[in-house]
């Protein structure tokens, strides 16, 4: 699985961004109803407005699905990571920004995946324990 893994895709203009009939993408579904979405490997077969049927390159034609714009991205031309891509580093965080984020944990959750890119992490979480973030 780890050989799967790559870091976060460029940022690109989701208003400005038309895949083309034929353009290799990656699209935001899952296989099923209890999974949470991920980021598959498609083409773009036809497209009208903001609509846009593809074929997942993993499943048959029977799979194609037709799917709105805001769940197709720019395909992710990143290499898989190796152990020498991976680290960990600790950020120490004041005490106003600790007492902010224990009165609400919410408004701390870092998972958007262009914020991620921007700080060449694959994950950033908060540990309480050591009263950081840790980005990895």
């Amino acid at each position: 699985m780890a050989a799967r893994l790559r870091k976060c895709p460029p940022r690109f203009d989701a208003k400005t961004f038309s895949p083309a009939v034929g353009e290799k993408v990656e699209v935001q579904a899952k296989t099923q109803d209890s999974e949470p979405y991920s980021w598959w490997l498609a083409t773009i077969r036809t497209a009208r407005q903001d609509l846009y049927m593809i074929n997942y390159a993993s499943f048959g034609e029977e799979h194609n699905e037709i799917l709105e714009k805001n769940h197709i991205r720019p395909l992710n031309t990143n290499p898989p990571l190796t152990g020498d891509d991976l680290s960990r580093k600790e950020i120490p965080l004041p005490n106003d920004l600790l007492d902010q984020i224990h009165r609400d944990p919410s408004a701390f959750k870092i998972d958007d995946y262009q914020t991620l890119s921007t700080a060449g992490a694959t994950a950033i979480t908060f540990d309480p324990a050591r009263r950081a973030l840790v980005c990895c």
